[in-house]
């Protein structure tokens, strides 16, 4: 059986990358996701003004 995220902690993930300002590389190692989860949580949680643009939300 595998632990899925809920969508509490879907959105809630998603909202720390916003806020945090943290490269994205970092961001998916200390919530332990890949690139295109947390792009598609972003996409499917975020407005469309906060989801993160430029250097630090390319991949590295």
């Amino acid at each position: 059986m595998t632990n899925k995220p809920t969508e509490d902690c879907k959105r809630e993930a998603e909202r720390i990358a916003v806020m945090s300002g943290l490269p994205r590389k970092q961001m998916v190692a200390d919530l332990g996701v890949g690139h295109s989860t947390l792009n598609n949580w972003a996409k499917a949680f975020g407005d469309a003004g906060t989801v993160p643009q430029g250097p630090n939300w390319s991949r590295k």
